[in-house]
C-alpha cells in the first residue's frame, strides 16, 4: 500500500497556516490594546482622583493657572495640578464667545495631560512605573521609538501616550489627549 505525500502535507500546512492567523490575531489585539492604552489608559489612573482637589487621598501640592484665549474664541483656564509623582493638566472652559460666561464650567474639567512618575499610582495592565522595557513591548507592541521614550498613538482618536525608560525600566508615563482648543 502506497501513502501519498499529500495525507502529510495537508495537516502540516493547515497547522502552519492556523499558526500564521494566531500571531495575525495576537498582533491584531496588542495593536488594539495599545491604541485603547493611548486613549483610555489614564482613566483608569484618575479613578484614584476627586478632580480638582485630591488624588490618591491626598490633596495637590502645586497648582499653576493660566487664564487665555484659544483660537476657536473660546476662553479657558488651564491648570496644572502636581500630586507626589502625579502631575495632572487640566482645562476649564469658562466663557464663549469671550464676555459670555458658561454655566458652571469648573464642573466637567477635560483632562490635557496626565504624567506619572511614581509607581504608587495604578496603571492599567500593570504598566506602572519602574516595570521592565519587556512587559510593555509585551503589552502594547513596539511603538515607535522616540529617543528614550516609546510613543503609542490612538489611530481612532489621535490620543498619544509616551512611555519613557531609564536602564530599561518605565521612568514615567505621559498621557496626551487630543484637543482642537
Amino acid at each position: 500500500m502506497r501513502i501519498s505525500f499529500s495525507y502529510f502535507a495537508i495537516p502540516i500546512i493547515a497547522i502552519c497556516g492556523l499558526s500564521n492567523a494566531f500571531a495575525v490575531d495576537n498582533s491584531a489585539q496588542v495593536r488594539n490594546r495599545a491604541d485603547e492604552f493611548a486613549s483610555k489608559g489614564m482613566e483608569f489612573t484618575l479613578k484614584e482622583c476627586s478632580i480638582p482637589t485630591t488624588c490618591g487621598g491626598m490633596p495637590f501640592i502645586k497648582q499653576r493657572k493660566e487664564k487665555r484665549e484659544t483660537g476657536n474664541d473660546l476662553v479657558v483656564e488651564e491648570r496644572t495640578l502636581e500630586f507626589e509623582g502625579l502631575i495632572v493638566e487640566l482645562g476649564f472652559a469658562l466663557e464663549y464667545p469671550p464676555g459670555k460666561a458658561i454655566k458652571d464650567p469648573y464642573k466637567h474639567p477635560s483632562i490635557l495631560g496626565l504624567t506619572i512618575t511614581q509607581p504608587r499610582w495604578p496603571v492599567v495592565h500593570g504598566l506602572r512605573v519602574g516595570v521592565d522595557r519587556a512587559l510593555v513591548i509585551q503589552t502594547l507592541g513596539e511603538g515607535t521609538i522616540q529617543g528614550e521614550c516609546i510613543e503609542y498613538v490612538s489611530v481612532k482618536k489621535q490620543d498619544s501616550v509616551l512611555i519613557c525608560l531609564k536602564n530599561n525600566r518605565v521612568n514615567s508615563i505621559k498621557w496626551v489627549p487630543w484637543s482642537d482648543a
